[in-house]
């Protein structure tokens, strides 16, 4: 799984709760929305540029409503959720 740094400017960034899953409880969590099968046959896509999302490329999720959203690490991707939930 690749990691991406995200340099922010240097603004008061607000205080934002964020819940968070450990890479080792993914799969649980994907079993518990049903879609653990779609992840492992490839037919996840990122939320935000719809390409093909697998264990290598995944850089994060979030809940929507009753499914699993995935976003990729591309980094127009990663920064634009990472803006979404900082508020900038």
């Amino acid at each position: 799984m690749q990691h991406l740094w995200i340099i922010l400017d240097m603004m008061p960034l607000k205080k934002t709760e964020i819940k968070a899953v450990h890479a080792h409880d993914v799969a649980e969590l994907l079993r518990k929305y049903n879609q653990y099968d779609a992840f492992v046959e490839n037919r996840m896509t990122c939320y935000v540029c719809d390409k093909p999302i697998n264990e290598d490329n995944m850089a994060g999720l979030r809940r929507s409503g009753e499914k699993i959203e995935f976003v990729c690490g591309e980094a127009a991707c990663y920064s634009s959720v990472l803006k979404s939930v900082v508020g900038k």
